[in-house]
């Protein structure tokens, strides 16, 4: 069970962060991976850099930059899913780092 919510927060978070680049995985809160993928719409963008301002900041801009690091993209140029999971697993630590500044900060700023 215990397994179970940290897999819940740990895709939350990954959703999140996805969001906030578009869905396309960019490190930068305006910017996409794979050159098919959808830019952000401004709203995201925003959230994002609101997010990089809080108090979790550096553990979110950490979090980010090495999920779009092991990002990869298809022959398509879309983000590969397969990699998204292969992200999370070489992520975790970041992952965590970021959960627990915002169970320690009350909030990520967003």
């Amino acid at each position: 069970m215990k397994w179970m919510v940290g897999a819940v927060v740990t895709t939350s978070i990954f959703v999140m962060a996805q969001a906030c680049s578009g869905g396309g995985g960019g490190a930068s809160c305006d910017t996409t991976k794979c050159s098919a993928d959808p830019m952000p719409n401004p709203g995201l963008i925003q959230q994002c850099l609101d997010i990089q301002k809080g108090p979790c900041g550096s553990q979110y801009k950490d979090e980010r930059s090495c999920l779009a690091d092991k990002w990869k993209c298809t022959d398509d140029q879309h983000l590969d899913p397969n990699s998204q999971i292969v992200a999370l697993a070489a992520c975790q630590m970041k992952t965590k780092a970021y959960q627990d500044c915002i169970a320690t900060s009350g909030g990520d700023g967003g």
